[in-house]
């Protein structure tokens, strides 16, 4: 089971690889920090791609720093260690890479946006001067709470990890307002916060109990620009976008979203991001090692094959962002409004189906 959670780890390593690999500073010496590394795939790929540079993986399961010794080995310029994202691991690191652990961070320590503010900041005190933060991580819609229709087709339904098992299980608030099951497709009246945050997890069927712990779209763009702002960072590149692998291998044609007034398709909500930062002081006094990937634009229109809306990146700010907070609570989405459904969702394909009571889960 540890082994197939694994594969399901490293199943999309190619497209992190081709994210983060052109923002690694170009440079003769210096350490790159992969903190959360996992299995250690990505850090060993990065170690292959700059041999001049030590290699240094952090991960705060003792499992994990097993397997990848194991699998992977260790040297003087490539250690795996067991250790937590809240500590200085270098302090001569060109590139400090945050693939897919801050959400971890921020949901291991009780839904806490300061530990993910310190888990920045020692990332920050990591760097040498014109070293770089790279950030890739899940993110929530900045309209989360939008009614939308669900339906889950049901040869891609797995028990008992279905939504609705989701909705009992899943710790933080959630909700639907009515369920539709048909002979093709199961269909599901909620919000889009909801919805993504089954979606990016209803094949994690090895790891089911350890997915539900975790809240994966934590933050918004904005919510994580302050972040990094506060953290001293100054932010020189970022850019909302959908996994194409995720889409191909584990969406497309078994998951749909549709508005719930006209039951038109809707797009796949861009639900990861990618920030580059670097220390405020190497921007004030930048190095002369510090590189950007060939045809950078710090403002661009991305539009990706298979949504029907460009994602724009907002220029950068060149000054730290205010960022308050009344608490660390949990960043849930609000509660839909309840409303009518429309009958014509209750036709599933070829059949008409038999709609159960409107429901509210907690």
């Amino acid at each position: 089971m540890f082994d197939e959670y694994c594969a399901s780890l490293d199943a999309g390593i190619a497209e992190k690889w081709r994210l983060i690999t052109p923002w690694i500073p170009r440079s003769d010496s210096g350490d790159i920090v992969d903190v959360g590394s996992g299995t250690g795939t990505l850090a060993a790929m990065l170690k292959r791609a700059h041999p001049r540079h030590g290699l240094i993986a952090i991960d705060h399961d003792a499992r994990m720093v097993s397997a990848a010794r194991r699998r992977h080995g260790a040297g003087r310029n490539l250690s795996f260690r067991l250790d937590d994202a809240a500590r200085v691991h270098s302090t001569k690191a060109v590139a400090v890479v945050l693939s897919s652990v801050l959400h971890e961070v921020y949901s291991d320590h009780g839904d806490s946006l300061a530990a993910v503010l310190a888990a920045l900041r020692s990332a920050r005190a990591s760097l040498a001067p014109g070293g770089r933060i790279i950030i890739r991580d899940f993110v929530r819609p900045g309209d989360a709470g939008r009614e939308v229709i669900f339906r889950h087709s049901n040869r891609d339904i797995v028990h008992p990890h279905d939504f609705e098992s989701f909705l009992k299980s899943f710790r933080r608030s959630a909700h639907i307002q009515g369920v539709w099951p048909g002979a093709l497709w199961t269909s599901y009246r909620t919000d889009l916060g909801t919805a993504l945050e089954f979606l990016l997890r209803k094949d994690f069927h090895s790891s089911w109990g350890a997915q539900l712990r975790e809240h994966y779209a934590f933050w918004t763009l904005e919510d994580a620009m302050r972040l990094v702002a506060r953290a001293g960072l100054r932010l020189i590149f970022h850019r909302l976008f959908s996994s194409q692998w995720l889409l191909r291998a584990r969406w497309l044609g078994k998951v749909e979203l549709l508005d719930p007034e006209t039951l038109n398709p809707l797009p796949y909500p861009a639900q990861q991001l990618l920030l580059v930062a670097e220390s405020l002081q190497a921007w004030m006094a930048p190095a002369p090692t510090a590189s950007k990937p060939a045809g950078h634009r710090v403002e661009e229109s991305y539009t990706a094959p298979w949504t029907l809306a460009p994602v724009r990146s907002a220029p950068v700010r060149s000054a730290p962002l205010r960022m308050e907070f009344a608490s660390d609570a949990s960043l849930s989405t609000a509660p839909v409004k309840k409303a009518p459904l429309s009958p014509a969702l209750l036709i599933s394909a070829r059949k008409k189906s038999v709609p159960r009571a409107s429901t509210r889960l907690q």
